[in-house]
């Protein structure tokens, strides 16, 4: 696993990238949508999740991915976060407290 991380006044990149057996096309189309996991036990929602945090602080998440070849994860992040997406993480931090 590589892992990149860079920064500048203007947002922060990180990327993760492997070079393991990558995922099929077919699967990338729905990787992000929920309960669409193949892993048993799993509820298929973390990558949702993670893209849905991402967003609200203005930022993307994408997976670009070679099936055989490996895979990589981007997020990009602006360096200030607006009000909003701070709220909107605490709240939702709140409704998964015990």
């Amino acid at each position: 696993i590589d892992l990149t991380l860079r920064g500048d006044e203007n947002g922060v990149r990180l990327e993760v990238a492997d070079t393991g057996g990558g995922i099929p096309a077919e699967r990338m189309r729905t990787l992000f949508q929920p309960f669409q996991s193949e892993t048993v036990g799993s509820f298929g929602i973390g990558l949702y999740e993670s893209k849905r945090i991402v967003e609200s602080y203005r930022g993307t998440l994408r997976v670009e991915s070679e099936f055989g070849r490996g895979t990589r994860v981007v997020v990009e992040l602006p360096a200030v976060a607006g009000q909003g997406a701070v709220r909107q993480t605490s709240i939702a931090a709140k409704e998964k407290a015990p």
